[in-house]
């Protein structure tokens, strides 16, 4: 008995579901076929179903699943990518949209993965969502299969985060010259009345500035990649992140000098035309500046931008091959402090340790949530906006006051059953295979 859910006078699709033995199916479409398909397959004891197929038994067996299995998911790309291309762009060559998907999209021929809960004394205490992202092999020149061949190895960059780091994600995948190009190619092929006007623009950028993007920029950056938020400086005038990028560069000696020419440029462009220190003051004609000081051994370099009510100190660093960008200068000191072994890293701490229990040393993608430490940060925030607001309106709101207190505090409260999340991600030879790992309050 199929129930139908459908608005008889707004075009669009219907709702069906049925009761099918001790299942409840729920369908969508044009009509009721999909429903029907599922009520024969369940009559026919599986005949005709997925779990079937050889393309799905291939798929699920590259996954890799701990612990009691409660989930299942599987996605044939190719049927993805068909549907993407049977719908027009408008504005864009279709052709080349479409070769684009496929080498892309089309370079994953399936997607497996498998959900399932760890027990500790009858209760859950972690749950793992491991995915299996499988090579469509008959796809061979595409370029982001470049990302796929990179051997897995150590996160030389992890040495350098904080304990007590709310949040980081790390890669030794990317080529952003390689990206670049694509970039400009893919330009060019899809939108070409357009490329000519977007790369002048950059054409242009290079020109007033003197920085050329590919050799004063492009032309050190390696393939190591790291970003960070380590904590929220609650003591300004405003929440202030403490984030930093961790880049691995090829040229140390190059990668400074091109940045103290960007630099420099920065500076200069600060200045309004026409200002001057005679004529405007010292912050008019100043309002950027930039300063370098030693620190830890390694030469610190920073721009101070004076705002009318607080000043950011942007830093930055090259150290053993990588360079620190960081909002502030405490952030980046902090870094070279953990580097050099005078901090903790986040290596030691417990949130950390239980969340990547069970990883590979030798990884491509490596990502880290201190779920704890980050809903106390939003609490903190979410106070200090009802604080602000309460200030501006000259009257304090008891409704808003109340709502903040006895509903969205208790809420993110109770979110914190999730202590931390660690991801994983490791190049195979017929795909890629990813796990997260989801620690549960004990």
């Amino acid at each position: 008995s199929i129930t139908r859910v459908v608005n008889p006078t707004v075009p669009g699709p219907q709702f069906n579901y049925v009761f099918v033995a001790d299942l409840f199916i729920i369908g969508a479409g044009i009509d009721d076929s999909i429903i029907r398909k599922a009520i024969d397959i369940g009559v026919a004891k599986g005949k005709g179903s997925l779990g079937k197929s050889d393309l799905y038994r291939k798929a699920m067996e590259s996954v890799k699943v701990s612990g009691e299995n409660r989930g299942l998911l599987f996605v044939d790309v190719s049927k993805i990518v068909d549907l993407i291309k049977a719908f027009p762009i408008p504005g864009l060559d279709q052709a080349n949209v479409t070769d684009g998907i496929e080498k892309t999209l089309g370079v994953i021929e399936t997607i497996a993965g498998a959900l399932s809960f760890n027990y500790s004394k009858k209760a859950v205490d972690r749950i793992d969502f491991n995915m299996f992202f499988a090579k469509n092999k008959n796809v061979k020149d595409a370029d982001i299969l470049d990302a796929w061949s990179v051997k897995p190895a150590d996160i030389k960059n992890l040495s350098f985060v904080p304990s007590g780091a709310v949040l980081f994600s790390m890669s030794n995948t990317v080529d952003i010259a390689k990206l670049w190009e694509l970039w400009k190619n893919s330009l060019r092929q899809q939108a070409p009345e357009r490329a000519d006007e977007i790369l002048s623009t950059v054409d242009q950028f290079e020109s007033d500035t003197g920085v050329s993007i590919q050799d004063d920029i492009l032309s050190w950056i390696g393939d190591e990649f790291g970003f960070l938020l380590s904590d929220v400086d609650m003591g300004g005038l405003f929440p202030f992140p403490k984030i930093a990028l961790i880049i691995k560069v090829t040229d140390g000696a190059k990668a400074t000098a091109s940045l103290g020419k960007i630099t420099n440029v920065i500076v200069e462009k600060s200045v309004p035309e026409g200002v001057t220190e005679e004529t405007e003051g010292e912050a008019a004609a100043s309002p950027i500046k930039a300063s370098s000081e030693s620190y830890g051994g390694q030469t610190l370099q920073s721009l101070e931008i004076r705002l009318p009510y607080q000043s950011l100190t942007p830093a930055y660093a090259v150290m053993d091959d990588y360079l620190i960008i960081g909002t502030s200068k405490e952030t980046v000191k902090n870094l070279i402090d953990t580097k050099d072994g005078k901090a903790k890293s986040v290596k030691s701490d417990a949130a950390f340790k239980t969340a990547t229990k069970g990883f590979p040393v030798k990884v491509n993608q490596l990502g880290f949530l201190n779920a704890t430490r980050a809903l106390d940060l939003i609490i903190e925030i979410t106070t200090w906006a009802n604080s602000l607001q309460q200030q501006a309106a000259g009257t304090p709101s008891t409704e808003t006051a109340a709502a903040i207190t006895e509903t969205v505090i208790p809420v993110l409260n109770a979110l914190k059953t999730v202590e931390s999340i660690g991801v994983v991600a490791v190049n195979e030879k017929d795909g890629i295979e990813q796990s997260v790992h989801i620690e549960i309050k004990k």
